[in-house]
C-alpha cells in the first residue's frame, strides 16, 4: 500500500496566497485619438472598470483529409470580441467618450467612415499579484468599440449605471 504524503499547512498557505485573484486587474486604454479620458495609465479610466476578462485567442484547426481519415493541425490563429462593464460616472464623461470613439468609427449623422488610423486604439489588460505587482499584461492592438450596451436606469435601484463595451481588435500580446 502506498504511504500517503503528509501535506503541511504552510505549504498550502503558500499555495493559497500564490492564487491570482479575478478583482485584482488593471485595464488602460492608450493611443485612442481625440478621446483625453481614455488615455494614460493613471486616467480614471482604470478606476471606473467594474469587470472585465482576458482576452481569448483560438487556432482554427485546418482538417485534411488522408487516406480515409481526417488529421487535424493548427491553421490561423483568432481573436474573438473583448468586452468591459464600466460603472458611469457622475457627469457620464466616459460614456460620452465611449460614444464619441464610434462616432469617429462611422458617423451616423453623415454617414462618413472614419479612417482606421484616426480611430484605432490600443488597451492593456493587467493581472495582478496580492502585492499591486503585474504578473501577467496583455496589450490589444487595433482597438475600436463595436458595441456600446444600454445604460439600465430605475428609478426603483440604489446600484450605480453601469454599461457593456464591446471591443474589436486585430490581435494581441502579452508579456
Amino acid at each position: 500500500m502506498a504511504e500517503r504524503k503528509k501535506f503541511h499547512v504552510n505549504t498550502l498557505k503558500s499555495m493559497v496566497t500564490s492564487l491570482t485573484r479575478g478583482y485584482l486587474f488593471n485595464v488602460y486604454f492608450t493611443n485612442v485619438p481625440g478621446i483625453d479620458d481614455l488615455t494614460g495609465g493613471e486616467s480614471q479610466t482604470s478606476f471606473l472598470v467594474k469587470s472585465s476578462s482576458t482576452p481569448e485567442a483560438t487556432i482554427t484547426p485546418l482538417e485534411i483529409p488522408w487516406q480515409g481519415q481526417t488529421y487535424k493541425i493548427g491553421a490561423t490563429h483568432d481573436v474573438g470580441e473583448w468586452s468591459c462593464t464600466f460603472n458611469v460616472d457622475a457627469e457620464a464623461k466616459l460614456l460620452k467618450n465611449f460614444y464619441a470613439w464610434q462616432k469617429a468609427v462611422h458617423d451616423p449623422d453623415t454617414n462618413v467612415h472614419g479612417v482606421p488610423l484616426d480611430y484605432l486604439g490600443e488597451a492593456t489588460v493587467e493581472l495582478l499579484d496580492v502585492n499591486g505587482v503585474a504578473t501577467i499584461k496583455w496589450h490589444l492592438h487595433q482597438l475600436w468599440p463595436s458595441s456600446v450596451a444600454a445604460v439600465d436606469i430605475a428609478q426603483d435601484s440604489k446600484d450605480a449605471s453601469e454599461v457593456a463595451v464591446t471591443f474589436q481588435y486585430q490581435w494581441h500580446t502579452h508579456e
